[in-house]
């Protein structure tokens, strides 16, 4: 990847990144489960608005080929992040996070299966400056296929924790996360998942 730094009031920085390897489509909080290959270009640009808020917008295109089942696809996104710090001093801050999201998925040989997805998100953060911080978020999910039948809403609520030690060398993290998906030709699914987490630097 690379960065650059403008010296432009409007753009501060820019970002590319090239990305190449094999995941799960677990790790996509997808119904399904197959391994894949993919390769994902990503490119960014930052802005600042006054000393409290900051604007991102991210662009990505990738692709993925399937081992074993004939999913492969490509596709693009393209999205805005806002990040507003609307109180800090020296020992306690708080933050909201808006994000929006549009993705379109083409698949290469089983056309009737693309999709575009449109995202929305909101995040609230409260830390208390290296010694622990907490959030709660909420996000919606649409996905709207050729054929509607197979139209789809997903939804999450969530609540997260993370607590330092010896100077923020060692973390402990704690994340409760609620699941709503709504669709036209099955039963609606609820789920809820927790996550404990440890984290050192050597």
């Amino acid at each position: 990847g690379a960065e650059y730094y403008f010296r432009s009031p409007l753009i501060y920085k820019g970002t590319f990144l090239a990305g190449f390897g094999q995941k799960d489509t677990k790790e996509e909080d997808r119904d399904d489960d197959y391994d894949y290959s993919y390769r994902r270009y990503t490119a960014k640009t930052e802005h600042k608005i006054g000393e409290k808020i900051r604007l991102s917008f991210p662009m990505q295109y990738y692709r993925k080929d399937f081992l074993g089942v004939n999913l492969d696809y490509k596709g693009f996104s393209f999205g805005d992040i806002w990040e507003y710090e609307f109180f800090h001093d020296k020992t306690q801050g708080w933050e909201i996070r808006l994000d929006a999201e549009y993705k379109k998925i083409m698949y290469l040989t089983k056309s009737h299966n693309d999709y575009r997805k449109y995202h929305v998100g909101i995040q609230l953060e409260y830390e208390r400056k290296g010694n622990w911080k907490c959030s709660s978020s909420l996000e919606g999910n649409w996905y709207l296929y050729n054929d509607s039948a197979d139209q789809k809403e997903r939804y999450y609520a969530g609540l997260a924790f993370e607590k330092w030690f010896l100077k923020k060398d060692l973390s402990v993290s704690l994340d409760l996360k609620y699941r709503y998906a709504r669709y036209r030709q099955k039963n609606d699914l609820h789920d809820r998942g927790m996550r404990i987490g440890f984290k050192y630097i050597f």
